[in-house]
């Protein structure tokens, strides 16, 4: 099925694509031995289709399913002609995406993957890459923590007012990578600060000063007797400063979040995986795989109420609209 999904998504592509990669358990289901199933999907965020699945095994965990999942999707004989495996990838990560050969494959995952054998495997498939540097790198962390970012200009931010928050995302870049985390990650090029500065909003005249406020991070004249919540990340890239704007780095770092938005959070509500009572054999996989199939199908033909769109398909007893979809 995800074989299906990417030659599907070759046709009309970007001259870049985002791949998002995250796991997620089925709470409701229970292997024979007592787990819980664990699935490593890979999320297509330019295209909204899963390019790929992984069980992982109670004995094992993400880490050791992640270079395998890549190396199924980039280099499986079935996999989209625009990716690594026909060799138009040289990997020297000098290529600025344009033109069908010369496709910026950017893989993302949280910090759980920011991993040296990661890098170097992406690295040889010749993806870039961003990674977040959390406490389970403890020495980097601190490498990059201590980079004077005070001194670095915001150099892009957004604002958005909605579902009761004011939230600006505001990014600082750097090529001055330190050399302790070039040698542990070869290839990264740039390091990222991205701030994200949040307080709630009750009442239409709130939301109008905070929408005229804009993306100040100071949020002056919007957030008076509010209390501002600000939360930091810290991330490594293989893109260049000629290869992504800070803009574009902002957008694919949030872009990320579109495995979970996207994928999980559909599975759960639309699908009612989390509330599956599954048992037998590989059932839960199975049904994650149709459920994955279908949101993967719906996105690409720009629906975005899932329920909706399959109420409308179920009363249409003919079946043709499910066709057209699926493009038969």
């Amino acid at each position: 099925m995800c074989a299906w999904l990417r030659a599907e998504a070759a046709a009309g592509r970007l001259n870049w694509r985002h791949i998002a990669i995250d796991g997620k358990t089925v709470r409701g289901a229970v292997r024979p031995d007592g787990t819980q199933p664990h699935l490593l999907a890979a999320f297509d965020v330019t295209a909204g289709t899963v390019l790929g699945q992984a069980d992982v095994q109670a004995k094992t965990n993400e880490i050791t399913c992640f270079v395998p999942l890549l190396h199924a999707i980039l280099t499986s004989p079935r996999a989209s002609s625009t990716a690594a495996s026909d060799g138009s990838h040289d990997g020297d990560g000098d290529g600025d995406g344009a033109g069908d050969e010369e496709e910026l494959v950017i893989v993302s995952a949280d910090a759980l993957h920011t991993q040296a054998g990661h890098v170097e495997a992406m690295n040889k498939l010749g993806v870039s890459w961003i990674l977040d540097l959390k406490d389970n790198q403890p020495g980097l962390y601190a490498l990059a923590d201590a980079h004077p970012w005070r001194d670095e200009p915001v150099l892009h931010a957004t604002a958005e007012t909605g579902h009761g928050r004011h939230e600006i995302r505001a990014i600082r870049v750097t090529s001055q990578v330190p050399e302790g985390i070039t040698g542990r990650f070869p290839g990264t090029a740039q390091m990222m600060l991205i701030e994200r500065y949040r307080h709630q909003v009750r009442g239409s005249a709130a939301t109008a000063a905070c929408r005229a406020a804009g993306d100040d991070p100071a949020m002056a004249g919007c957030a008076a007797g509010a209390e501002i919540s600000c939360e930091t990340v810290l991330a490594l890239t293989a893109l260049t400063p000629a290869q992504a704007s800070p803009a574009f780095l902002l957008a694919r770092n949030r872009g990320h979040w579109g495995i979970e938005n996207g994928l999980h959070h559909r599975r759960d509500t639309t699908f009612a995986e989390d509330a599956s009572r599954l048992r037998a054999g590989q059932s839960p996989r199975l049904f994650a795989s149709i459920a994955s199939l279908t949101i993967s199908v719906l996105n690409r033909a720009g629906l975005a109420n899932h329920a909706a769109a399959r109420r409308d398909l179920a009363w249409d007893r003919t079946g043709l609209q499910a066709l057209g979809l699926l493009g038969l």
